[in-house]
């Protein structure tokens, strides 16, 4: 995939993490491990898969570690402080039925020296008092932040199915853009749409059959990450006029930067 301004944390090609964490694992099923990697948190294993179906609400969001030659690869969740925070509530304070974890642990580290620096269950939260209980810096920008409109445009060409992205963040007043090969499920779309917290959508609409089926896999995409969508038809995503419209939004001679954006037709 040719990508613009975007952060997929696939992981490092390190195996050791994955040898310490699977050898490692604790005997009691309902600890949930987090680790703090100074910016970022990750869960792994089952835990990633809990955190993805539970946070998340979607398994797009997991990549594969690699953990070794014949050695099947580590499942991994990347999470943000607001993303960390609210896993944290759901597994202390809401404790939803059917979910399996009851007990958080944080460790700090790096490679296969990790110590933990913090656990908590239901009845003892002293550890996690600060970060439950108290709206943090990044929850209460959040709060006040203008939403990422995104908008999708989908080619098909001999059965392969290439998806253009294009995104507008009005809080640090960015734009971005990228183009991949997807399945017809659009999982790599839904990672990204998670990714960049888009919350509307707008998607050109096809009217042929293959274009009308991909749509409802998109439509059902959409639906599983709360972003409200917004059809248009094929003529709203001319491109001819690009280059000038551009010019308009960003700083002057600023143009000759984006010229690798300009060249992904699908995204543009």
């Amino acid at each position: 995939a040719r990508r613009g301004t975007m952060d997929t944390r696939e992981g490092n090609n390190d195996p050791s993490f994955p040898k310490y964490f699977k050898r490692t694992k604790p005997k009691d099923q309902r600890i949930l491990r987090i680790f703090d990697r100074n910016g970022y948190f990750t869960a792994h294993g089952e835990d990633a898969l809990f955190v993805a179906r539970h946070t998340f609400k979607t398994t797009a969001v997991i990549k594969q570690w690699y953990a070794g030659p014949n050695e099947p690869r580590l499942p991994a969740v990347s999470m943000n402080k607001s993303m960390y925070e609210t896993t944290l509530r759901k597994v202390l304070i809401e404790q939803m039925e059917g979910a399996n974890k009851t007990i958080a642990q944080v460790f700090e580290g790096n490679g296969i020296s990790w110590q933990m620096v913090k656990q908590a269950s239901p009845g003892k939260l002293d550890d996690f008092e600060e970060t439950l209980f108290q709206p943090s810096q990044e929850a209460v920008a959040e709060a006040n932040e203008m939403p990422t409109v995104m908008a999708v445009y989908i080619s098909v060409s001999d059965g392969q199915r290439t998806v253009g992205i294009a995104y507008c963040n009005q809080n640090t007043q960015t734009i971005g853009a990228c183009e991949f090969i997807d399945d017809e499920r659009f999982c790599t779309l839904e990672s990204i749409v998670v990714q960049i917290g888009a919350r509307e959508c707008v998607f050109a609409s096809q009217a042929s059959d293959m274009f009308s089926s991909d749509a409802r896999h998109v439509r059902d995409v959409f639906d599983r990450c709360f972003v409200m969508m917004n059809e248009r038809g094929k003529m709203d995503f001319n491109s001819q006029s690009l280059e000038t419209d551009l010019e308009r939004l960003v700083s002057s001679g600023y143009i000759e930067h984006c010229r690798e954006i300009l060249e992904r037709k699908t995204a543009c």
